[in-house]
C-alpha cells in the first residue's frame, strides 16, 4: 500500500474513489481518456486515514451530537476539530514522496485541491465547501496545504451540508489532488444541462483570470446559453468585470482590476465556446451523463479543471427548516431583517434587540406592524410569527394608544414630535455619554452592545408606534371632503414645509456657493478628487478654510445619514457620511453644477404658493365655520405629517441606525489597527460574545480564520432556497398588507410605462436608475432619478433633479412635495421602472398623464 501513498494522475490506481477522491479519479478518468487535464498527482485517501486514525476518538467527541442549523455548536465543534487536524505532521516518507511527485511538475506554481470521497455526488455535491488553494509556489507551502485542506472537513459550513444531507463528517476522507498552476486567460463553469429548468442547452459561466468569482459568486460574470446541437450561441449577457482574480508572481492570489478596454468585453471568444461544447460532449460521453464542468481558458485551448454530475437539487435539499420552529404555527420570513440575505453573526444580536422591543410594543400598544414578534433564526433567515393573542384586549391596547396618540394631535403636534423625539434624543445623549476612547477595544464592545439596544428600541419599538393601528383619512381625501376641490390640489398646502431635510439641503447649497467661489475647489468636484482636502498647501486657501469649518459643521449634524429609510431596504452595510464624506461631497458637487439662485427662488415662490393657497381656502370657508375649523385642524395634522416624515427619519432612520453602524466600524477598525483584521466590515462576522472574548484576550490570531469560515458558511446559506413558510398553519397576516398596493392598470405595456402622476410637467433626460444596496450614481442637473421608491439617499438632491420615476410611493411622500415645490414632472407607482428602464438611457417623464416614453 506504500506505493499509493501518492499516485500521478496519469496511473491507473488514480481513478479509484475510495483511494483518490470524487474530484481526483474524475480527473484522473479524464486524463486517461486524452481530455486536456492540468498534470498532476493525488495525496490519497490512505495518507489521510494514517494520519488521522490515532485522533479518531478525540474528533468523535468533538462532534457528537451536533444539530447542522446550531450555528453556535457547530462553530465550537468545527473549532475543536480543526485544531486537532491543524497539529498533525506529515510523516518524512510521506514528504519524500510529495517532493517527487512536486519535483515531476517542475517545482513551480501548482493548486492544491480538496477531493473527498462524499463529494461531487449526484445528490450532495458539496461544491464550496472544502478549501482549495491556487499559485501554491514552494514543497513547504504545498505540505501545509495539504493539511489545511484536510482541516477544511471541519469548517461550520462542512459539518453543517454534511449533516444536512446525512452524512457524518467523521465518514468524510479526504484525498488532495496537486496539479501545475494554470495562468488562463480566462476560466469558468459549462453545463451540459441547464441546471435551472433542465433543457438540453449549455450553460457557462465565464470571467477573465482564474475564474474564482465564478465558483464563489462573488464577482461579476458572462453567462453564454449555447444550442447543444449547433453550438451557436442563443444568448448571452457580457458583465462589466470590475475585479478579477489573478495569480501573483510571488505566490498566491489578488482582486485586481482588468484593463478598462477588457472589462466589458466578453470573457470567452465564439470559437473558444464552440471548442468547449465539442470538448463538453466528450465529457458527458465518458461519464455517462450531464457534468458541471470547471474548465480555464490557455492560449485559447480549453483546459479541464473538474467534472461533476449536475446536482439533482438545490442547495437546500434534505435541509431540515422546520426543526426549532413550533410547526403547529404558520411562519414566515420577517419583513424587514433579511428578506434576500441571510444574517451575519452580529446581526443576530442586533436582531434580538429589534424583536424583543418589537414584543414590547406589540405588548403595550398593540402596532400590528409589530405582530409578528415570535421569532427564530433558522439557517441564517428570520422566520417569524404572531403571538396567540385576546382580539378583544388587542383591540383596547391600540384604542389606548389611539387615545395617546390624539392627545398630542389635538395640541398641534404628531405624536413622534410630542413625545417620541425627547426619548430618543435622551437615550443618545446617554450613549454618547458611554463612548469610549478610539483604541478602547473593550468599552468600545461594550458601547457597541448599547448602541445596538438602542437601535432595538428605537427601530423596533417606537418606529412602529408613530400613529393609531387604525387608518386616518390622508390629507388629499380629507381636503377633498371639506373643500370639494380635487384632491391633487390639496399637495400645494403642505409644499415648502420647513424640516430636517430642508435645513440639510440649504447647508449643501452654502457649501456648493462656497466651492463656486474658488476654481481650484470647484476643480476639485469635477475631479472628485477629494484627497485635496488633506493636502496642506490647499488646505491654506481661504475659501477652502471656510469649505471645511461649515462642512464639518454640517457633518456634526447630519454626518450619520445612511441608508435606512422609508423605501429602502435596511441594510446593515450601509456606510455613513462619516465614514464615507464622498457621499455628501458628491452631492454638494451636483449643486454646484445647478444655478442655486433658481433653486433659492423657486423655493421662495413654492413657500409664497402655499401661504397664498392658504389664505384664499380660508376666505373662501369663512362663511362656514365648521368647515373653516375642520380645514384648519387637517391642514396642521397634514403639515405635522410632512414634518414628521423627515424628523422622524432623521432621528430614527438616521441618528439612531447610523450611531449603531459606528460603532460596528469603531470596533473593527480597532481590531484592523491591531493587525487582527482585514476589513472593518469584518467585525459582522463575530458575535457580540465572541467580540468580548476578543477584546479580554491576550491573543486574537483566529480571528482572521473565523472570518474565512463565516464567510464560507454565509456564501452557503446565501444557496439555499428559503421557503416563504415555515409549519402547518396559515401563513401569518402581512402586517404591511395593502400598504403597497399599485392600482390597476400601472406597468410596462406596449412601449409605455404607465403610473400615477405626482407632479405636473414633462420633461426629457437621462434617467439614473437606482438600485437597492448599490452606491448612489452621481447625478447631474436634469438627471432624471428611477427607483423602487425614493430612499433618504436621494433627499438632499431632489430639487436639481429633471424628473422623478418611481416603482411605487406616495403623492404625500417627501419627493412628490419637494417635485411639486420644484416644478419637476414626476410619476409614480409604475411598478416595472426600474426593470425596463436601463441607467443611462433617454426617457420623457408626462407627469400631466402620468407616463414615461422609453426612447428606442
Amino acid at each position: 500500500m506504500a506505493s499509493l501513498k501518492v499516485v500521478g494522475l496519469e496511473e491507473a490506481e488514480a481513478q479509484a474513489l475510495a483511494l483518490s477522491g470524487a474530484k481526483g479519479a474524475n480527473l484522473a478518468r479524464m486524463t486517461s481518456a486524452g481530455l486536456p487535464v492540468p498534470r498532476g498527482f493525488i495525496v490519497t485517501t490512505d495518507v489521510f486515514k494514517a494520519q488521522v486514525s490515532p485522533r479518531a476518538s478525540e474528533l468523535e467527541d468533538s462532534l457528537r451530537g451536533l444539530d447542522h442549523e446550531d450555528a453556535k455548536a457547530l462553530d465550537s465543534a468545527g473549532e475543536a476539530a480543526r485544531n486537532i487536524i491543524s497539529r498533525l505532521t506529515l510523516s518524512p516518507e510521506t514528504v519524500s514522496a510529495v517532493e517527487r511527485a512536486y519535483a515531476s511538475l517542475g517545482g513551480g506554481k501548482v493548486s492544491v485541491r480538496s477531493s473527498a470521497t462524499v463529494e461531487d455526488q449526484a445528490e450532495a455535491s458539496f461544491a464550496g465547501q472544502f478549501s482549495s488553494y491556487l499559485n501554491v509556489s514552494s514543497l513547504d507551502d504545498v505540505v501545509a496545504r495539504i493539511v489545511d485542506v484536510w482541516a477544511s472537513v471541519y469548517t461550520p459550513h462542512a459539518i453543517a451540508y454534511s449533516l444536512g444531507k446525512g452524512i457524518s463528517p467523521l465518514d468524510c476522507e479526504m484525498a488532495v489532488v496537486v496539479q501545475a498552476q494554470l495562468q488562463p486567460s480566462a476560466a469558468g463553469v459549462m453545463f451540459t444541462r441547464d441546471p435551472v429548468n433542465g433543457s438540453g442547452n449549455y450553460v457557462i459561466n465565464a470571467t477573465l483570470g482564474l475564474g474564482e468569482g465564478v465558483v464563489s459568486g462573488a464577482y461579476s460574470v458572462d453567462y453564454f446559453l449555447v444550442n447543444a446541437e449547433t453550438g451557436e450561441i442563443e444568448s448571452s449577457d457580457i458583465s462589466d468585470k470590475e475585479l478579477i482574480v489573478v495569480g501573483l508572481e510571488g505566490g498566491g492570489t489578488a482582486e485586481v482590476q482588468p484593463p478598462e478596454a477588457e472589462r466589458r468585453l466578453p470573457s470567452l471568444r465564439d470559437d473558444e465556446i464552440s471548442d468547449l461544447v465539442t470538448i463538453g460532449k466528450r465529457v458527458v460521453e465518458l461519464f455517462g451523463g450531464d457534468q458541471d464542468i470547471e474548465f480555464a481558458m490557455v492560449d485559447g485551448t480549453p483546459i479541464l479543471l473538474q467534472a461533476r454530475p449536475i446536482s439533482t437539487g438545490g442547495a437546500s435539499d434534505a435541509i431540515d427548516w422546520e426543526a426549532s420552529v413550533d410547526t403547529q404555527y404558520g411562519w414566515s420570513r420577517h419583513f424587514l431583517l433579511n428578506r434576500t440575505e441571510p444574517l451575519f453573526q452580529l446581526q443576530y444580536d442586533a436582531a434580538r434587540y429589534f424583536l424583543d422591543w418589537q414584543r414590547r410594543c406589540f405588548e403595550e400598544t398593540g402596532s400590528p406592524r409589530n405582530r409578528l414578534h415570535i421569532a427564530e433564526i433558522v439557517n441564517g433567515y428570520v422566520y417569524v410569527r404572531s403571538p396567540d393573542v385576546d382580539e378583544a384586549a388587542l383591540e383596547k391596547r391600540q384604542e389606548a394608544h389611539g387615545v395617546r396618540v390624539d392627545h398630542f394631535v389635538d395640541l398641534g403636534k404628531s405624536y413622534f414630535e410630542g413625545h417620541q423625539r425627547s426619548l430618543i434624543e435622551r437615550r443618545l445623549e446617554q450613549l454618547e455619554a458611554l463612548k469610549p476612547s478610539r483604541a478602547d477595544l473593550p468599552g468600545s464592545v461594550e458601547y457597541l452592545d448599547a448602541a445596538m439596544e438602542a437601535w432595538g428600541f428605537v427601530i423596533g419599538h417606537l418606529h412602529w408606534c408613530m400613529n393609531k393601528a387604525q387608518r386616518s383619512p390622508d390629507w388629499p381625501e380629507t381636503f377633498h371632503e371639506i373643500t370639494g376641490d380635487p384632491a391633487m390640489d390639496s399637495t400645494v398646502f403642505v409644499q415648502a414645509v420647513p424640516n430636517t431635510i430642508t435645513r440639510l439641503t440649504a447647508r449643501l447649497r452654502r457649501l456648493a456657493r462656497i466651492a463656486l467661489s474658488d476654481d481650484r475647489l470647484l476643480g476639485m468636484f469635477a475631479e472628485r478628487d477629494y484627497d485635496l482636502l488633506e493636502d496642506g498647501a490647499f488646505r491654506k486657501r481661504p475659501a477652502v478654510r471656510s469649505f471645511r469649518e461649515h462642512f464639518d459643521a454640517m457633518l456634526r449634524i447630519f454626518g450619520k445619514r445612511a441608508g435606512w429609510s422609508y423605501g429602502s431596504s435596511a441594510n446593515i452595510l450601509s456606510h455613513t457620511w462619516n465614514m464615507r464624506p464622498e457621499i455628501p461631497l458628491d452631492q454638494i458637487g451636483s449643486y454646484a453644477e445647478e444655478d442655486i439662485d433658481e433653486l433659492e427662488r423657486r423655493a421662495a415662490e413654492a413657500l409664497r404658493e402655499r401661504k397664498n393657497a392658504t389664505r384664499r381656502m380660508r376666505r373662501k370657508l369663512s362663511g362656514d365655520p365648521d368647515r373653516l375649523l375642520r380645514f384648519n385642524k387637517a391642514l396642521v395634522n397634514a403639515i405635522n405629517r410632512v414634518k414628521m416624515m423627515e424628523d422622524h427619519n432623521y432621528w430614527m432612520e438616521q441618528m439612531a441606525t447610523g450611531t449603531m453602524r459606528e460603532a460596528i466600524f469603531a470596533v473593527g477598525s480597532i481590531l484592523v489597527d491591531s493587525g487582527d483584521l482585514d476589513d472593518p466590515d469584518d467585525v459582522l462576522h463575530f458575535s457580540m460574545e465572541e467580540l468580548r472574548g476578543a477584546a479580554s484576550a491576550p491573543s486574537r490570531d483566529v480571528l482572521r480564520s473565523k472570518v474565512a469560515e463565516r464567510m464560507k458558511l454565509r456564501e452557503w446559506q446565501e444557496g439555499l432556497q428559503q421557503p416563504e413558510k415555515l409549519g402547518n398553519g396559515p401563513l401569518p397576516e402581512d402586517p404591511f398588507a395593502g400598504m403597497h398596493d399599485l392600482p390597476s392598470g400601472v406597468g410596462f405595456e406596449g412601449g409605455i410605462l404607465k403610473g400615477v402622476p405626482a407632479s405636473r410637467g414633462k420633461v426629457t433626460g437621462t434617467a439614473r436608475v437606482m438600485t437597492p444596496g448599490e452606491a448612489l450614481p452621481r447625478v447631474h442637473p436634469g438627471d432624471i432619478l428611477v427607483a423602487e421608491n425614493a430612499v433618504s439617499d436621494w433627499t438632499p438632491v431632489l430639487s436639481i433633479l429633471g424628473g422623478i420615476v418611481l416603482d411605487s410611493g406616495s403623492v404625500m411622500q417627501h419627493a412628490a412635495l419637494v417635485a411639486r415645490e420644484y416644478r419637476i414632472p414626476a410619476v409614480i407607482m409604475t411598478k416595472d421602472a426600474t426593470s425596463v428602464i436601463k441607467d443611462g438611457a433617454s426617457i420623457t417623464v408626462d407627469g400631466d398623464a402620468g407616463i414615461v416614453e422609453l426612447d428606442a
